[in-house]
């Protein structure tokens, strides 16, 4: 079990950037053909995206986390969501 979401493997996802350092811009994931993983701490939680045709303003999935242990259950959340749509 990956206990750090910075070795998660995101493939078929290519990793644009990955930041274990607590601000807005932590990790962009780009998935083939049209959807994006995006996380990034803000103030007191982590936000998590998934964003489908880069329209930033309608994510189609909006989620957020308190800590390292819910943020791992998200982003593998996460991952499924966009393998299952790909």
């Amino acid at each position: 079990m990956v206990n750090d979401w910075t070795t998660i493997d995101y493939s078929p996802g290519i990793v644009e950037f990955i930041d274990s350092y607590k601000h807005e811009d932590m990790l962009q994931v780009n998935y083939p053909p049209n959807y994006i993983l995006d996380m990034g701490w803000y103030g007191d939680k982590y936000i998590i995206y998934i964003i489908r045709d880069h329209d930033w303003d309608n994510p189609i999935f909006l989620f957020s986390a308190v800590d390292e242990k819910e943020l791992m259950h998200i982003m593998f959340k996460c991952i499924n969501i966009i393998l299952n749509m790909i």
